[in-house]
């Protein structure tokens, strides 16, 4: 995997749907809540869920899709906030579809900002690469020095007709911030689909890959040689660094099928919340 500043694609989007959703959380009454939610077609919010009965203040929402994927040139600016002292979970019903983009890729621009005392997470499903699809991704973390954040996001690819066509272009990055705008860590990587079919394949055979951070003091404790043995036991590789100024963490994941790597990143977020909150989370049911 090749690193590089984004964007391959010089070209703007000229065409497609543009997207702005918007969720603001706060806490009041021993409960975290939806203040403020702009979740335009194709997004459809449910109502705040509270299934951990030892962090009854933690509101778990799940941010759906109705439109059967995302298409070409499809602009998503996706905004989630705390306020000081509020737990809020932002997960997805299933994986996302990417179609066949024909070279003006989607666009995803996701910005999470965490306000002290609060805890954040987003986990939505991997994404799935249909042939020829592209998409271009950003992340930027605002976080307080004693908040707590998990970022769970990956990429998976499918050919409907099985003929191993190859997906276009994946750029990602994720842009960790302190509140007053300090860069704390930045992760930018670029993956071409037909570099899958080379002999030194990036992905040495692995059909998804995924990235986590686990931002913040985990009061718990974690140790990254545990989580490993574990993503081992699923049948996922793994790689877990130290972010810089003991900021957190960040667990690279290769999954030999999407399912595979789901599980994998579901099992990186139930290590992540313990580690940060002392507690097993509730199973979140899909």
């Amino acid at each position: 995997m090749n690193v590089r500043p984004p964007s391959e694609f010089s070209i703007a989007t000229t065409h497609g749907r543009t997207i702005r959703a918007n969720l603001q959380f706060a806490v009041g009454g021993g409960r975290s809540f939806l203040t403020h939610q702009h979740v335009p077609y194709p997004f459809h919010l449910t109502r705040p869920f509270y299934l951990d009965r030892e962090r009854p203040d933690c509101a778990t929402v799940y941010l759906q899709s109705v439109s059967g994927g995302l298409y070409r040139a499809d602009d998503l600016d996706i905004t989630i906030s705390t306020s000081e002292g509020a737990a809020a979970h932002v997960t997805t019903q299933a994986a996302t579809v990417v179609h066949d983009t024909q070279s003006d890729p989607v666009r995803q621009r996701v910005s999470l900002r965490v306000s002290p005392g609060s805890l954040l997470v987003y986990t939505p499903d991997p994404i799935v690469l249909f042939p020829s699809a592209d998409i271009v991704s950003e992340t930027t973390i605002e976080i307080a020095a004693d908040a707590r954040a998990i970022l769970c996001e990956g990429q998976t690819w499918f050919d409907p007709l099985a003929q191993d066509r190859d997906f276009g272009i994946v750029e990602t990055s994720v842009l960790v911030r302190g509140l007053d705008g300090t860069l704390l860590a930045a992760d930018r990587s670029i993956l071409p689909g037909r570099a899958l079919k080379q002999r030194y394949s990036p992905l040495v055979g692995y059909r998804a890959v995924g990235n986590a951070f686990l931002l913040g003091e985990m009061s718990a404790g974690l140790d990254p040689s545990d989580v490993e043995r574990d993503l081992h036991a699923l049948g996922c590789l793994s790689g877990i660094s130290r972010l810089p100024g003991a900021n957190g963490l960040i667990v690279r994941l290769l999954g030999p099928d999407g399912g595979t790597l789901a599980r994998g990143l579901g099992l990186v977020f139930r290590a992540g919340f313990r580690a940060m909150t002392g507690l097993d989370p509730a199973p979140r049911r899909k």
